[in-house]
């Protein structure tokens, strides 16, 4: 089964209607549309052509959104890549997959275009891109998802929540992660506004959903009515379950840590149930020593990254930031029990 390369056809349905929010301006469809053609014969010109594997660092700005789309002009295969990737775990990757062009920046490419006719479809079964798993059961791997991968997952949404031409879907997660790539291509499909964040920041994600109707926005999963309050009591309520009042620079710390978009499940959320946990815990009469355990709740994913000795790394920072307390070695001790839970 053949389809139309969505972008193109959405510019000609919807030219004026805004694509992409992103770095303080707004993109048409149009615009989208007329500069991945332009980068897409840059591409081309520097080699590129259909199957060829493009290794993109994804920072969340609008020229990598460009850059998605002129892959797909080509026929190329996205290989997106985090940037905090360690050097020498990026270049395995490279090698690995054996990538034709390995892109850090888009300043990197040929200013010269290639007069080469472009894609207007696509086979649904052809890989559109090779999409790093989290690494969390052993090293991130590439898994390939196909046009028909991106589609479905379209129209299962659909069916889920609706959808409407006011929906803005707000990202605000790497565009290395399948979420935010999803995000993007949607809303091509859906002819929607994709509302591009470089990171998540509580008070800014808030300002975004009060900027229009709640539901007109959604997230990689749908919010509700009162998703603001939800966001802002919730950080709050993290703030409080800090057990040392004398070391807040270290929970607004491990906090940031937490609250990085790219750490997918081990995420904020993950520190409240965990903490969650041990408040069942000890009302159901379990003894511990409250402040010990909640610092090793809090320190026990400080670092999660993919990388095997994150453990190690959390354990260490643990002792470091309470070394003048009487809980770092035990602290420590029990962050690196961790590792294989």
């Amino acid at each position: 089964m053949k389809l139309d390369d969505w972008l193109s056809q959405r510019s000609l349905s919807a030219p004026d209607r805004v694509a992409l929010l992103a770095d303080g301006a707004e993109v048409t469809y149009a615009e989208l549309e007329a500069e991945a053609t332009w980068v897409a014969r840059r591409l081309a010109a520097q080699g590129v052509r259909r199957g060829s594997i493009v290794a993109l660092t994804m920072h969340p700005n609008r020229e990598q959104v460009v850059l998605v789309h002129a892959l797909m002009k080509v026929g190329a295969v996205l290989l997106p890549l985090g940037p905090r990737l360690a050097p020498a775990e990026h270049d395995a990757i490279i090698a690995a997959e054996e990538a034709a062009v390995d892109l850090l920046d888009p300043g990197q490419l040929t200013q010269t275009e290639a007069d080469l006719p472009l894609l207007g479809e696509h086979d649904m079964d052809e890989i559109a891109c090779r999409v790093l798993t989290s690494g969390s059961s052993g090293a991130p791997r590439p898994v390939g998802l196909t046009y028909g991968n991106f589609l479905w997952s379209a129209v299962g949404s659909a069916f889920n929540i609706g959808v409407d031409p006011a929906d803005r879907w707000l990202c605000c997660l790497p565009l290395s992660h399948i979420s935010a790539l999803g995000i993007v291509i949607r809303s091509v499909i859906y002819g929607t506004t994709a509302v591009l964040h470089d990171g998540f920041e509580t008070d800014r994600v808030a300002a975004a959903l009060g900027s229009v109707s709640t539901k007109a926005i959604r997230w990689a999963t749908t919010g509700d009515r009162d998703l603001t309050r939800t966001l802002r009591a919730g950080r709050e309520q993290l703030l409080r379950r800090w057990p040392l009042p004398d070391h807040l620079e270290v929970r607004d710390a491990l906090l940031a840590a937490y609250g990085d978009p790219a750490r997918g499940y081990h995420d904020v959320r993950h520190l409240a149930e965990v903490l969650d946990r041990l408040d069942q815990l000890s009302g159901a009469g379990v003894a511990f020593d409250r402040v010990t355990v909640r610092l090793a709740a809090w320190f026990h994913d400080g670092v999660y990254d993919g990388r095997p000795d994150a453990e190690e790394r959390s354990a260490a920072w643990a002792e470091r930031a309470l070394a003048d307390t009487p809980y770092a070695a035990e602290v420590g001790r029990l962050v690196r029990t961790t590792e294989t839970h």
